[in-house]
């Protein structure tokens, strides 16, 4: 199962990693990276699509990586984040915003949240 898993995890990762630049064709522009405030910090943090697609990546990361120290899942799921982000900045697609981190951060703690219940309740991940 944890082999499973651990493919699961890299095919997201690889994938969420490959969606900027190819969504732009490969197109890249002069690097532009909002580091301002939100006008609405609300709707920054309830991003829907960071909360789903980074919870999901986080729980999957951290049911695959079970009995690695927290610090170093928390540090390789926080470094998928932040190369999505600059992505977003080299590449034609995207809105570079480093306010996204919030909602990202978030959603790693929903990730670890979700593989905590889903291990007390599949036997199989424990």
């Amino acid at each position: 199962m944890r082999a499973v898993l651990l493919g699961l995890f890299v095919v997201a990762a690889v994938a969420a990693l490959a969606a900027t630049p190819i969504n732009s064709g490969w197109v890249t522009r002069p690097f532009a990276c909002d580091l301002g405030p939100s006008p609405d910090w609300l709707a920054t943090i309830v991003n829907v699509r960071h909360l789903a697609s980074f919870g999901v990546l986080a729980a999957v990361g951290f049911l695959a990586f079970i009995g690695r120290p927290v610090w170093a899942i928390l540090l390789l799921l926080f470094a998928i984040t932040a190369a999505v982000e600059l992505e977003e900045a080299i590449f034609a697609s995207g809105h570079c915003r480093a306010r996204d981190l919030i909602p990202d951060v978030l959603a790693i703690g929903l990730g670890w949240l979700m593989a905590l219940v889903l291990r007390g309740l599949l036997p199989a991940l424990r």
